[in-house]
């Protein structure tokens, strides 16, 4: 069974919502702790981190980021993602 990932949208921007073997998790960003939302620097670095997980989906390891939980598989992906190419993963956190 694949991966299905959705690209989905809020108030706050888009995240995505990934679907592996039965699981679901939701990746994607949130306004700064203090409550201001983000600038449109790191929104923009947010919404091209989303698209290369939906363009790259082959590239990780979708076992090991649903047997982890929050922090840990944020890393996993961010490390993904780093390895794509990608350097302000800092700002893609789990919804």
């Amino acid at each position: 069974m694949g991966v299905n990932i959705t690209k989905m949208e809020d108030i706050h921007g888009d995240y995505i919502e990934i679907e592996y073997k039965g699981q679901t998790m939701r990746f994607g960003y949130e306004i700064a702790e203090d409550g201001e939302i983000m600038s449109d620097r790191v929104v923009a670095a947010n919404e091209h981190a989303i698209d290369l997980v939906i363009k790259n989906t082959d590239k990780f390891d979708w076992d090991g980021i649903f047997a982890m939980h929050g922090h840990e598989a944020i890393k996993l992906i961010e490390q993904t993602l780093k390895e794509l190419g990608f350097s302000e993963v800092c700002f893609f956190t789990k919804k």
